[in-house]
């Protein structure tokens, strides 16, 4: 799991980092290459951006299980845990000053 965790981000990385600055740059040296034509340039480019943004919010949505997992894992207490603690509180004090 952690190993293809790791995979994952580090691909992901790759290309959330890509910028439009960079991404219309590497386009444009493919189409001077004549891997691609200029008609396919700007669906590529889109294509790449999309993928791009894609890869984030799946990078964004791992990085959050994984987090939740590991505070799970140790033990730590979430904010629903803790307004369920400060409620009960709440009540205890109450029923305190009743007495």
């Amino acid at each position: 799991m952690k190993k293809e965790f790791s995979k994952l981000l580090l691909a992901g990385l790759g290309l959330a980092a890509l910028t439009k600055e960079k991404a219309e740059a590497l386009v444009n040296e493919l189409v001077s290459k004549g891997e691609i034509t200029k008609g396919e340039a700007s669906s590529f480019l889109s294509d790449l951006m999309k993928k791009g943004e894609k890869t984030k919010k799946e990078l964004r949505d791992l990085v959050r299980k994984e987090t939740s997992n590991i505070f799970k894992e140790i033990n730590v207490a979430s904010q629903k845990d803790i307004e369920a603690l400060k409620k009960k509180i709440s009540q205890l004090e109450t029923k305190l000053k009743q007495k």
